[in-house]
């Protein structure tokens, strides 16, 4: 008699069981029935493109940062261009003696045509690095 205890007690709780997984496996089918799966957004790709339009903007506003002209107007295609500048950073400025980052590049520029440096951590100092970084 144990023994037939025993295999109609596991046979009870092989039932139960089957019994659950059959109730999870309607349980998924209904919500995955039911829920509308939306393609995530990248938001990385999204504060990238965000980033370079705004440096882009910024480039070619003359009054930024109380600037007499605008970076554009300086850095031409004829004068010389940006091309691939960015990823030449961080490298020795004879100009200050030492190792500068590309932000601080562009801040000794901006100082350089009697503007107001940007902060290094400010969302314009990205941007503009960002555009710049784009010219090839």
């Amino acid at each position: 008699m144990r023994l037939e205890g025993l295999i109609k007690g596991r046979s009870g709780v092989g039932v139960v069981l089957a019994l659950v997984c059959l109730a999870i496996v309607v349980t998924v089918s209904i919500l995955s029935a039911t829920v509308t799966f939306v393609k995530p957004k990248t938001p990385a790709k999204d504060a990238w493109a965000a980033a370079v339009s705004e440096g882009e903007q910024l480039f070619n506003v003359k009054k930024l940062l109380g600037l007499k002209k605008s970076c554009a107007e300086c850095h031409t295609v004829e004068g010389g261009g940006l091309e691939g500048v960015a990823r030449t950073y961080p490298k020795y400025s004879e100009a200050v003696k030492k190792v500068v980052t590309f932000g601080q590049r562009i801040n000794y520029c901006v100082i350089a045509t009697e503007g107001d440096p940007l902060p290094w951590d400010s969302d314009d100092l990205t941007s503009l690095a960002a555009y710049i970084s784009t010219l090839e």
